[in-house]
C-alpha cells in the first residue's frame, strides 16, 4: 500500500521523518501542477531502517530531479 509522505515540496530535496524503524520502506514521487498529476516515478531502492532505531529518530532525504 502507498501512503502519501508529503503533500508539498517547494524544493528538490525533502526530509522525510518519523519512518517506522524494522521496516523497509520505498519510495514514489509524482508531481502536482496546473497540467494536473504525473504517472509516479520508478520506486526507489529500498530504505531499511535498523530495528534498534528510535521512531522519530530516523531521516531520509529525497532527492528531488526536475526535468524541464
Amino acid at each position: 500500500m502507498w501512503t502519501e509522505a508529503i503533500s508539498f515540496v517547494k524544493e528538490t530535496t525533502q526530509v522525510i521523518d518519523k519512518l517506522q524503524s524494522g521496516l523497509t520502506h520505498f519510495f514514489r514521487v509524482c508531481t502536482y501542477n496546473t497540467a494536473g498529476v504525473s504517472l509516479p516515478s520508478p520506486v526507489s531502492d529500498p530504505v531499511v531502517v535498523p530495528p534498534d532505531s528510535k521512531q522519530g529518530k530516523c531521516f531520509l532525504k529525497l532527492i528531488i530531479i526536475m526535468l524541464l
